[in-house]
């Protein structure tokens, strides 16, 4: 076949004294048949996660219960399994598991595997889920409360405790720069004349810069000032005050995207504080007030 193309380059791989890897697996010939057993590479370090780690217990006991499962699975026959068996536990004794711990596992591991259990036929429990802190020792004290405490109230709940932490290294860096406050939209603003302390409340679904911009009378681009514009109430007093309008005389009073909540919210704010250059009372209806 490569001598169809020179861009295929199809390569094989023979046994070296009747062994032969396949993903992790080790297959090799034993007796006229085929026998397997767990492959690890040349570079495996068998470095896995120390016990001395800051982690729940729960996650120590799960990695030796996936090891030794994944030896279960991929040996042929006991006695190769109790081979892995045994080198699995000088890899967990060389990262810091005592030899006790590494018993217990390897004998509940065992006993769930060889040992039949009745089948009853139930109605399945519902999961409750709940997620706290991690904080040690304290949180696995904390499971086992509330294990036992929804064991004997709800009888037909399971629950299932999810640990966290909240001091995550992305929690102080931000992934992204911050908006500037002239490119936010959907804004609810407060607009407080400088000269006679008169104000307005309102809202835009554009940029705040185009918004106060149409109120200065300016291009929101250029800054040069349009002919034409259209009139606002804020641009109408500040012909009457002789008062120029500036980026400081606006204040940001909330936002929100859906743009039924926004109209809402104005409302409430023109309700609360009763700007003197509202022309409208509110900007939707407010049944209870």
């Amino acid at each position: 076949m490569n001598r169809k193309h020179n861009n295929i380059k199809f390569i094989f791989e023979a046994e070296k004294d009747g062994k032969l890897p396949f993903l992790d697996v080790n297959i090799f010939r034993e007796k006229g048949d085929f026998v397997t057993s767990v492959y690890r590479k040349d570079t495996f370090s068998g470095v896995y996660t120390n016990f001395i780690s800051f982690i729940p217990l729960e996650y120590k006991f799960g990695l030796v219960y996936t090891l030794l499962n994944r030896c279960f699975c991929l040996t042929s026959d006991l006695s190769k399994f109790h081979m892995e068996v045994e080198t699995l536990k000088k890899l967990f004794l060389k990262n810091g598991y005592s030899k006790r711990f590494i018993d217990t596992c390897i004998s509940k591991f065992l006993n769930k595997m060889f040992t039949i259990k009745p089948v009853n036929v139930t109605v399945p429990k519902k999961e409750l889920f709940i997620i706290l802190p991690f904080l040690g020792s304290f949180s696995s004290i904390t499971k086992k409360q509330l294990g036992k405490s929804l064991s004997q109230n709800l009888k037909l709940c399971k629950l299932r405790v999810i640990f966290k932490t909240t001091n995550r290294l992305k929690n102080y860096f931000r992934f992204k720069d911050v908006v500037p406050k002239p490119l936010k939209s959907c804004q609810i603003y407060k607009y407080t004349c400088g000269g006679c302390n008169a104000s307005y409340i309102g809202k835009t679904f554009r940029h705040l810069k185009v918004r106060v911009s149409e109120h200065q009378g300016v291009s929101p681009r250029t800054g040069k000032v349009l002919k034409g514009t259209s009139s606002t109430s804020v641009r109408d007093h500040m012909l009457i005050c002789d008062h120029k309008v500036e980026w400081d005389d606006f204040t940001v009073l909330g936002n929100e995207f859906n743009h039924n909540l926004l109209e809402l919210k104005e409302s409430l704010f023109i309700n609360r504080d009763k700007p003197s250059l509202n022309r409208n009372i509110f900007s939707q209806e407010l049944s209870l007030f």
